[in-house]
């Protein structure tokens, strides 16, 4: 989840299992329009720029290729 939320940039982390700190984060958005402008802002912006499809779609293609060029050195071949 750190890679796509960052705190206080795109959007709150909070500890798993920490009840009192979720509760605190919900507050902090409902109570504070600036924050939650804020924070919608950055997280679509980096949306945009990180995951937009071509760029998602090149990442896979690249993940496709070289999983196949690993499993031919294993002597695996596709089904």
């Amino acid at each position: 989840v750190e890679e796509i939320v960052q705190d206080e940039v795109t959007g709150l982390l909070v500890a798993s299992e920490d009840d009192a700190a979720l509760a605190v984060a919900i507050e902090r958005i409902c109570d504070d329009a600036d924050l939650r402008v804020r924070l919608a802002s950055a997280a679509r912006n980096h949306v945009d720029r990180g995951y937009a499809s071509g760029r998602v779609a090149v990442a896979y293609r690249r993940f496709f290729r070289e999983s196949s060029i690993i499993a031919a050195n294993y002597g695996v071949r596709a089904a």
